[in-house]
């Protein structure tokens, strides 16, 4: 593996996931007219589910992806500011994954959705949803990525946690 930096992967994060969350909702719900908010093919949902399991998946792929290239020294360490929030994570990559995931429902999923709720914006047309979906699946592709990345290189884990 070549050395990993986190510009090049976050880029490719954004860029990815922004690309196929938009398209897979299209292509999954471009024959639905109009998308109701509630239900179980409602946007509600879909926002909530994906803006919990998105960030949780996301951040176990790369925080292996970067324990790994760690161990290798394969990884280029990059000076990251202080967090304060990504102090906060747990040394654990798993229980780090369940605090990633809830934070991004918590912050990216559930106001994006409350806001539209009340907006008066509903039903939502798919074309409406699948860019909706894939801009804010690029803000936490960007997060998750640099969330593992911090935790990785601020706390040296590089053995089985």
């Amino acid at each position: 593996m070549s050395q990993v930096t986190l510009k090049k992967m976050v880029i490719n994060n954004v860029v990815g996931n922004v690309l196929g969350h938009a398209g897979i909702t299209y292509w999954v719900k471009h024959e639905i007219e109009a998308i109701p908010a509630g239900g179980v093919q409602g946007w509600v949902a879909d926002f909530l589910t994906t803006g919990f399991m998105f960030p949780a998946i996301l951040f176990v792929i790369m925080f292996f992806v970067f324990r790994s290239a760690n161990t290798k020294n394969n990884l280029v360490i990059e000076e990251l500011d202080e967090s304060a929030l990504l102090d906060k994570l747990p040394d654990n990559g798993w229980t780090a994954c369940l605090w990633v995931g809830l934070a991004g429902m918590v912050t990216v999923a559930l106001p994006l959705a409350v806001f539209l709720s009340f907006s008066g914006l509903q039903p939502l047309s798919p074309l409406s949803v699948s860019l909706l979906k894939g801009s804010w699946a690029g803000v936490i592709a960007a997060i998750s990525v640099y969330a593992a990345y911090y935790l990785i290189t601020t706390r040296g884990l590089t053995s089985r946690t």
